[in-house]
C-alpha cells in the first residue's frame, strides 16, 4: 500500500535569520509609530489643558477687575445722581463728606489692566487653537473676548466724556473760583456744564454695558470650564503656585 508522506519543509538558516530579522523590523517600526503616536497624543492634551487654563483664567481674571470697578462706580453713579438732583436746591443738607467724595471723584479716569496674552494669541496665532479639539470651547472663547473688547471700549468712551468734562471746568469754571467760594457753590457751578453732564451720565451708561456683558462673559467661560473639565478649584492651586506659565 502506498502511504504519502509530505516533505519536511526546511528553511535554511539564512532565509530564518531574514525572517526573523525582518519581523523584528516590522514589530520595531510598529512599536515605533505606535509610542511616538502615543506620545504625540499626550503632548497635544497637554498643550490643550495648558491653552485651556490660561484663556479661563484670563477672562476670569478680567471679570473680576471689571466686577471691582463697577462695584466702586455703583456708588459713584448714585452719588452723582444724587448730586445732580439736590445740590442745586439751597433747602437741602447735603453732608460734606458727600460733597468731598463727588469733588474727588468727579474726573477719575480708570484703565484696566490684565494679561492680554491669550487673547493677542486667539485673534493671531491659528495654529495654537488647531491643538483645542472642542470647538464650542473656541466658540465661546471668541466670544468672550469680543464681549470684552466691547466693555474696553465702553470704558474708553467714559474716560474721553471725562477728561472733556475736566477740560470744561479748567477752562470755564476753575478762572472764576475765589477763596470766598464754598465747596457747594463751586460744585452748582460745575455740574451747569453741559460737558460735566455729559461725562455723569455716561457713567450710568457706561455701567449698563458693563454689567450686561460681564454676566455674558461670565456664563460663557463657565461654559468653558464644563467643556474642559476646570474647576476653580484646580485653576486657583494652579496659579496660586506658580506651576504653569503664559505661551
Amino acid at each position: 500500500m502506498f502511504i504519502f508522506r509530505p516533505k519536511k519543509f526546511h528553511i535554511s538558516d539564512f532565509w530564518s535569520n531574514t525572517l526573523a530579522s525582518t519581523i523584528g523590523t516590522i514589530v520595531g517600526i510598529v512599536l515605533t509609530f505606535g509610542t511616538s503616536h502615543l506620545i504625540e497624543g499626550r503632548q497635544e492634551a497637554a498643550r490643550e489643558r495648558h491653552i485651556a487654563l490660561m484663556v479661563i483664567h484670563d477672562i476670569d481674571h478680567y471679570c473680576d477687575l471689571v466686577e471691582n470697578t463697577v462695584k466702586e462706580w455703583e456708588e459713584r453713579d448714585s452719588i452723582n445722581n444724587f448730586i445732580l438732583d439736590y445740590v442745586s436746591e439751597d433747602s437741602v443738607e447735603i453732608a460734606d463728606s458727600t460733597l468731598e467724595f463727588f469733588e474727588e471723584e468727579l474726573f477719575g479716569t480708570h484703565a484696566w489692566i490684565y494679561n492680554t496674552t491669550t487673547q493677542n494669541i486667539f485673534n493671531s496665532n491659528i495654529e495654537i487653537w488647531q491643538d483645542v479639539s472642542d470647538k464650542n470651547f473656541i466658540e465661546y472663547t471668541g466670544k468672550c473676548f469680543d464681549a470684552m473688547s466691547i466693555i474696553d471700549k465702553a470704558n474708553e468712551e467714559y474716560n474721553y466724556y471725562t477728561k472733556q468734562a475736566y477740560e470744561s471746568y479748567v477752562t470755564n469754571v476753575e478762572p472764576v473760583l475765589t477763596d470766598d467760594t464754598s465747596l457747594r457753590q463751586d460744585i452748582q457751578r460745575t455740574i451747569q456744564e453741559a460737558d460735566v453732564k455729559l461725562a455723569l451720565y455716561q457713567l450710568s451708561s457706561s455701567l449698563t454695558t458693563y454689567k450686561k456683558f460681564l454676566d455674558l462673559i461670565r456664563m460663557l467661560n463657565e461654559q468653558n470650564k464644563k467643556i474642559m473639565n476646570i474647576s476653580d478649584e484646580e485653576l486657583s492651586a494652579i496659579f496660586k503656585s506658580g506651576s504653569i506659565r503664559t505661551f
